[in-house]
């Protein structure tokens, strides 16, 4: 998505037009109607979504091969902007949305199902239009007759619409729309273009049934002279698109297969503008669409034009060390603000100040401060001036918890539920690209008597979607990639079971007879750690589920010394660090944070999800992280940066991620100018020596057996800060001798 700037005011006009006063009429005027839900008798539905985009853009291909000067405009099917076209001036008007027996479905400005009764589209039109000037309305939705006759008492001289008793096919509607519309701009008469959109519909070898497809349409009023040219005279050239550019965005693409969130989309809208919220927080566990459904509402709002100034994007998963001045720069960056660097946060909230934008701030489980807290992240505290310096802002954010912002600013939370077991049913349908019959599902008889209703609704029973899913979009991935392997429902549920999982590299498993039986003190444990090395790390703390965070940083550095069997311990800073990070994430998975003691479970999600591959990663590198080749975890991005960036091309320094537990980031001075340093994650798997993989941002890993010979071949770095090339230190002898006794007698051994 690249940025566009408003080249059209809200009418479509172009910018010299509304300063000339001028008002030419459209000459195709495209209205779609895209509701998220509709609501009817206290509950609510979701509304099918119709595949727009493919239609907008096989009728702008077929304006645009007609090499003809029409004006065409595409909107959004509400009440509100019906009528401004209207008033505008419009010889066609094309309408593609839901139908009904009653009227039409139009939106409403928050996204819910407005049904516009056939009496009121009759009004509409005769009130609105200039005498004369709409010839032609085309009703593209089913069961659409009624409408059409409402626009012919209107005035309307010549209506397409759909039988009453029809639905009809997407395929065969947009073919039926392009070589109508063709026909049309090349001076064809009303009664041919329909002639020959409907034979092209009927010869159609991609509809089976395009015969019946074509006599699902109606040419009203029955029998009034249609021997006229809508667009007599066009004059030759490129069609003149006076649809509103879109605002400034950097939004990226949708997710595949976006189902089942509407409500969630269409209440996030509602509170943002009915309930004119300024901040408003998805919160929910990992996996459950929190990303998805903010991209969704910006993409909604944005092509709405309710935020003018733009609609901008930003994901800070896995950031947590940035003062408020790098946030600031990150936000300025990817709104392309030409800002020079000094001061930047100040500057931004002069740019922001009286606009009216939306930021989508993505990810922010790791910045995000607990709520009360008083030492609040560098994001939480850039939201707080943010928001209260820059109105009107508005701030849609993502976290597993509130962001918790302070000063009397309200912050409206949006807990992100599982879906329902018929969406995830369609979603899982969907993603697997699977047509299921009976027999996958474990039905049995003649499949001819089960429709793909009852289908479905047994695969909602079945243990893949009740045990496996739950109603979780992530594990529905996770489901559906391993389905597309397994080709079987049962054997991804034999899989994916917990018992079934392997364990992760560096797991122990606790065998029967490791610790006694019958005793509360380990029964209670083992509830809550299912490792036997960590078990045998907390029993020293017997018999307590909960130790001081002292007592837990003692034990951490004794037994980090002797399970790695490394010569160089945990620094302070590294301890401190690690505790930080034990705290994070127990929060993103439920645990209440204390800040006086650590809990048994808190340690025990700790354990399986960063120190096993950390511990296991300082394994493999024993000897560079010994030699102090390599900082702690407590070192940061931002740290690296201010060590090396001063230094010659190449220089670099290795540190161990803690946001990414068991990798390597290798930070080095780049060759770009102004000079930057480039940071690069190296990853860690199984092998002989451990596998060590890099991506170069080129799209490609590349492999290595150790971390000492990814560094040799790679031609980017050269020399190791402060000055130590690179071929003395980790070459083939490594010279280790000397600089071996110089890191042991010296503390402070190359860094």
């Amino acid at each position: 998505h690249g940025f566009r700037s408003p080249a059209s005011d809200e009418h479509g006009l172009t910018m010299e037009e509304a300063k000339a006063g001028k008002s030419k009429p459209y000459d195709l005027v495209y209205l779609a109607s895209c509701p998220l839900i509709s609501k009817d008798m206290g509950k609510v539905y979701t509304v099918t979504p119709l595949d727009l985009r493919a239609e907008q853009k096989a009728l702008q291909k077929i304006v645009q091969e007609s090499r003809k000067r029409l004006r065409f405009k595409r909107d959004f099917a509400t009440v509100q902007r019906l009528s401004t076209n209207l008033m505008l001036g419009c010889r066609v008007i094309h309408y593609t949305g839901h139908g009904l027996p009653n009227g039409l479905a139009f939106e409403d400005e928050y996204g819910i199902m407005h049904i516009v009764p056939t009496e009121t589209l009759r009004d509409l039109i005769s009130a609105g239009a200039k005498e004369n000037q709409v010839k032609l309305v085309f009703v593209a939705a089913c069961h659409s007759e009624p409408a059409g006759r409402a626009f012919v008492e209107a005035g309307v001289k010549h209506v397409i619409a759909v039988k009453i008793t029809e639905k009809v096919a997407d395929k065969g509607a947009r073919r039926f729309m392009s070589h109508f519309y063709l026909a049309l701009s090349m001076g064809r008469t009303v009664k041919d273009a329909f002639k020959i959109a409907s034979v092209n519909v009927m010869a159609a070898d991609n509809l089976p049934t395009g015969g019946d497809e074509a006599k699902k349409y109606l040419l009203l009023p029955k029998d009034a002279d249609h021997d006229v040219q809508i667009f007599p005279g066009l004059q030759e050239g490129s069609m003149d698109d006076c649809t509103a550019a879109l605002a400034m965005e950097n939004l990226p693409a949708s997710v595949d297969q976006f189902l089942g969130r509407n409500y969630d989309v269409q209440r996030i809208i509602e509170i943002f503008l009915k309930q004119r919220k300024r901040l408003v927080t998805i919160v929910g566990e990992r996996g459950i669409g929190k990303t998805a459904v903010a991209i969704e509402v910006g993409k909604y709002l944005l092509h709405r034009g309710q935020f003018k100034d733009g609609v901008f994007y930003f994901s800070f998963e896995d950031e947590d060390r940035w003062d408020k001045e790098d946030v600031a720069i990150s936000i300025a960056e990817g709104m392309k603000l030409n800002i020079p660097t000094n001061r930047v946060k100040n500057q931004l909230k002069s740019y922001l100040r009286g606009k009216e934008i939306l930021l989508i701030l993505d990810g922010l489980d790791s910045m995000a401060a607990v709520r009360g807290k008083k030492n609040s992240s560098p994001i939480v505290s850039l939201i707080t001036e943010l928001l209260r310096d820059c109105a009107p802002l508005k701030i849609l954010a993502t976290c597993c918890k509130v962001v918790g912002v302070t000063k009397g600013l309200e912050e409206r939370e949006f807990p992100l539920k599982t879906m329902q077991d018929d969406q995830i049913c369609t979603l899982f349908a969907k993603l697997t690209g699977e047509a299921f019959t009976p027999d996958k599902v474990g039905m049995v008889g003649d499949p001819i008597l089960y429709s793909s209703r009852e289908v479905l609704d047994e695969l909602a029973k079945h243990d893949i979607i009740t045990k496996i899913i739950r109603g979780h979009p992530g594990r529905c991935w996770e489901a559906a990639r391993m389905y597309k392997k397994l080709n079987t429902l049962d054997a991804v549920v034999k899989q994916m079971s917990p018992e079934q999982k392997k364990l992760p590299r560096g797991y122990t498993p606790i065998e029967p007879d490791d610790f006694p039986q019958y005793d509360k003190f380990w029964e209670n444990l083992k509830l809550e750690i299912h490792d036997a090395e960590a078990l045998r790390f907390w029993e020293v703390f017997k018999p307590r589920l909960k130790v001081p965070w002292e007592d837990f940083k003692a034990r951490l550095a004794q037994h980090f010394h002797a399970y790695t069997k490394t010569r160089r311990p945990l620094d302070q800073e590294d301890i401190l660090a690690i505790c930080q990070f034990i705290q994070r994430i127990a929060k993103r998975s439920g645990e209440r944070y204390d800040h006086k003691e650590v809990s048994a479970r808190a340690f025990g999600i700790w354990w399986k999800r960063w120190y096993i591959p950390f511990t296991s990663t300082v394994k493999q590198i024993r000897n560079v992280w010994d030699r102090k080749l390599v900082m702690g975890v407590a070192y940061s991005k931002q740290s690296i940066e201010s060590e090396i960036i001063n230094d010659p091309v190449g220089s670099f320094m290795l540190r161990l991620s803690g946001n990414n537990p068991g990798c390597v980031v290798m930070g080095f001075v780049g060759t770009d100018q102004p000079k930057r340093v480039l940071h690069v994650l190296i990853e860690t798997g199984p092998g002989p020596n451990g596998e060590f993989k890099v991506n170069f941002n080129d799209g490609k890993y590349q492999t290595y057996n150790s971390i000492e010979e990814l560094i040799l071949q790679c031609k980017r770095v050269t020399i190791l800060h402060p000055g130590f090339v690179k071929d003395s230190v980790f070459g083939s002898g490594m010279q280790h001798n000397s600089m071996h006794r110089q890191a042991e007698e010296e503390d402070d051994g190359p860094s």
